[in-house]
């Protein structure tokens, strides 16, 4: 699993998880933990088969899409494995084979917001 150090912030009644190099809406359920549990910094994790190159996604609903560089490309037959930075922050993603993802270039990533899992950066307790 991926892991980013984030704050969350709301603004105009939207939750955003902030980490280095991201910025991601939460919706549903999940804002509404966070919200409850106040202001503070979280881990949130996504596994890498939940990030999608962007430019091969069929729908947008559910997903919010962010940028990141390039590191390390790893076609696996049926699926291609991308090594990423986005801010100071390394991940990996599964993608299609199609992706037209390169080394040190810059690629769309699409993160399937219902995925992330969420956890308390003081206690290491999950909130979902």
């Amino acid at each position: 699993m991926n892991f980013f150090e984030a704050v969350v912030q709301v603004e105009n009644g939207q939750t955003f998880m902030q980490a280095d190099g991201l910025r991601l809406r939460l919706q549903g359920d999940l804002a509404n933990k966070i919200r409850v549990e106040g202001l503070k910094e979280y881990l949130f994790g996504i596994r890498p088969e939940n990030l999608h190159d962007a430019e091969f996604l069929e729908k947008t609903a559910g997903f919010e899409v962010f940028g990141a560089q390039v590191e390390v490309v790893e076609p696996m037959g049926a699926e291609t494995y991308v090594h990423a930075m986005a801010g100071k922050n390394r991940f990996v993603a599964r993608v299609t084979p199609k992706t037209k993802a390169r080394v040190g270039q810059a690629m769309r990533l699409a993160i399937e917001t219902v995925k992330i899992h969420v956890f308390d950066k003081m206690t290491m307790n999950a909130l979902r």
